[in-house]
């Protein structure tokens, strides 16, 4: 099974950090999620501006 995890909290937050790092054990798991905390931006759009992807591998602090 694969599952996709995101939220708006960020790529650091803890509660995604340890769900993910307890998931792996058992699924084959994506994350997607802001660089910065992103909360109560859900309906925001973005238009001005492409949006950039960026790999990350959890072995920094810093995405």
């Amino acid at each position: 099974m694969h599952i996709l995890m995101c939220n708006d909290d960020g790529i650091l937050a803890d509660g995604l950090r340890r769900l993910a790092s307890y998931l792996s054990q058992y699924y084959r798991i994506t994350v997607v999620a802001p660089a910065n905390e992103q909360s109560a931006k859900s309906h925001a759009l973005t238009t001005e501006v492409p949006l950039k992807l960026d790999a990350y591998n959890g072995e920094d602090e810093n995405p």
